[in-house]
């Protein structure tokens, strides 16, 4: 006979999926299911608020807090209990997918960073080429620096910005001032939703091409950008499972370890909320350091795998590159006789880019030959206020992360030369690389953006580090709450957009805003801050 406790853990189960529904499905698609004129096609109106966040982790506090005991019999708990091991990954991430999904239609929107991503896949589709010029008349003004366009030609009737005028003129052409690895890498999605809705295609893609554009959220290039998104940070989450999995057989490490990625760090609050590079850049790294696992067992074509895939890294996110460079040292001394298994594919696709720059913009770097003078020595200054001021500080936004760096420095000790170290050595790589970064803001995004696959680095190397860690113990504890912190922090922020504080940094774009804790990200976040 069923007790009156698990009957309780039911109803409280079925009430937690019901409210994580409410705020994990899209609003476009319960606008579609119901049927009803609510607020959804509003992104800020039915965004979770730091209320509602702490109101559902009382719910689910309580849940676990009612005995083990009952827990396991209630029909979810048996539900996931009798999944095979196999299916877990999947299961990740599909349910990483759908609180994706949900968080990048609500999130900021839109922003000039990631518009080339966006249009440029649709351009190939149509028109089998990849400059933008069909799309100028759409495309406002305030988002045009991250086009190339020849001699400050006119948009729109008015003269282009400074900022979108950087770079090299392009035979009278628009094009992306930007790698374009991103877009390559979506277009199975974007090809995908043109074979099935052909007309919803053409309809709003020539609604985006007219004066102004279409900037609804309901537009193509806007909807898929957020689907495209979803899915490249829901991989990201399937291979990190798969990278932890070998590392601890705990599967309450598993969960806690992958929960922390997906929802404590900016994948959550930044790489979903558009095609910026970073979403990509985690997914071929993550993939590059799955195949090298896999290469352990001495198959070469795992190699040459992990290769291809750090190269196309590049393609889509060029200061990956130093990532690689890291993992090359690792490749050289782990495999040796074998190195250039890895090496070979990654020297390919850095010629590939470099012949590709070549013939698009005249240049080695691509579009980004204009942000070269942006270099300056390294700051210390610079990378304090990456780690722990209250804008953008990584420390600060995903707390947990420190108990990674201090267990993963007393392990480097032991193996300074496991991939688990070097996993360490590439994020400080990052730290110092954007810390000889002249513009601090990281652009119109919620918290440590520039850092967002140091963040994953340190991730990876805390599944290693931390793999057998006592949850019962204070240590265990502390760790939880710092995740479950930096998830609402996280989910909040991402969800409620940037709110105009990048465009007020920029009035001052100095190091001083990063420490204005009255005007800080964090402050308005917990809303003693409009």
């Amino acid at each position: 006979m069923r007790s009156k406790r698990t009957t309780i853990l039911n109803l409280l189960d079925l009430l937690l999926v019901a409210l994580a529904s409410w705020y994990v499905i899209p609003p476009a698609l319960l606008d579609r299911i119901i049927y009803l004129p609510l607020p959804f096609d509003n992104h800020i109106a039915s965004s979770p608020t730091l209320s509602n966040l702490l109101g559902f982790l009382v719910l689910l506090t309580i849940r676990f807090s009612l005995g083990r005991k009952e827990a396991r019999k209630t029909y979810l708990t048996r539900t996931i209990s009798h999944l095979p091991a196999a299916w877990h990954p999947a299961v990740a991430g599909l349910v990483s997918l759908l609180v994706f999904l949900g968080v990048s239609q609500r999130g900021m929107w839109p922003t000039g960073d990631t518009l080339p991503a966006k249009l440029v896949p649709i351009s190939i589709l149509e028109e089998g080429n990849l400059d933008l010029n069909e799309f100028l008349p759409g495309i406002p003004h305030e988002l045009a620096y991250g086009i190339h366009i020849l001699n400050g030609q006119a948009l729109s009737g008015q003269a282009l910005s400074g900022q979108a005028l950087a770079g090299r003129a392009l035979a009278g052409q628009a094009h992306s001032a930007y790698p374009l690895g991103t877009s390559f890498s979506v277009l199975p999605v974007y090809a995908a939703y043109r074979w099935l809705f052909p007309d919803r295609f053409s309809q709003w893609r020539e609604a985006y091409r007219q004066p102004g554009g279409d900037q609804s959220p309901r537009n193509i290039a806007n909807r898929l950008e957020r689907i495209s998104a979803a899915m490249i940070a829901a991989l990201c989450v399937v291979l990190f499972w798969l990278l932890a999995e070998r590392e601890t057989t705990q599967q309450k490490s598993l969960v806690w370890f992958s929960i922390a990625f997906a929802l404590g760090t900016s994948l959550s609050s930044t790489a979903v909320t558009g095609l910026w590079q970073h979403g990509p850049g985690c997914l071929f790294i993550l993939l590059t350091l799955w195949m090298l696992g896999k290469a352990e067992s001495g198959l070469s074509r795992w190699l040459i795998g992990a290769g291809l895939s750090a190269a196309w890294a590049y393609w889509c996110r060029p200061t990956t590159l130093f990532i690689t460079a890291t993992f090359a040292v690792y490749v050289l001394i782990t495999h040796r006789a074998r190195a250039l298994y890895f090496l070979v594919p990654c020297a390919m696709g850095g010629c590939g880019a470099i012949v590709f720059n070549h013939w698009m913009f005249g240049n080695l770097t691509g579009g980004y030959a204009g942000n070269m003078s942006l270099f300056v020595p390294f700051d210390p200054a610079v990378a304090l206020a990456h780690l722990a001021s209250p804008s953008r500080g990584l420390f600060l936004f995903s707390p947990f992360l420190v108990f990674a760096v201090i267990a993963g420095m007393r392990r480097l000790r032991k193996f300074p030369l496991d991939m688990s170290s070097f996993c360490l050595y590439a994020a400080m790589v990052q730290l110092i690389l954007f810390s000889c970064w002249r513009t601090w803001t990281a652009g119109s995004a919620f918290g440590p953006r520039y850092l967002c696959e140091a963040a994953m680095l340190l991730c990876v190397a805390m599944t290693t580090s931390l793999a057998d860690m006592n949850w019962t113990t204070w240590k265990g504890r502390v760790f939880a709450a710092l995740v479950l912190f930096a998830c609402i922090l996280h989910l909040t922020g991402g969800s409620q957009g940037d709110r105009g504080w990048t465009a007020n940094a920029y009035v001052q774009d100095s190091l001083g805003n990063a420490w204005n804790l009255p005007n800080s990200q964090i402050a308005w976040t917990f809303g003693f801050n409009p």
